[in-house]
């Protein structure tokens, strides 16, 4: 996938394959690269806003709540 989608829920089920793992930062960045390269911070903020996924409070872990 080049694009990240628009619609909230094609949003859901890209964020929901990601959210079953604890990755560090390094390893989240690279897998959100992947799938939307040009701005997947953007993935990593609404993994967490949508509660997919939690973080530590430094940012190193990520993981499914």
């Amino acid at each position: 996938m080049s694009k990240y989608p628009a619609k909230a829920k094609k949003k859901i089920i890209v964020l929901q394959k990601i959210a079953d793992h604890v990755y560090t930062e390094k390893e989240i960045n690279a897998i959100l690269k992947s799938i939307y390269e040009f701005d997947y911070a953007t993935l990593r903020r609404e993994l967490i806003d949508y509660g997919f996924m939690k973080r530590s409070n430094d940012c190193t872990k990520y993981w499914k709540e």
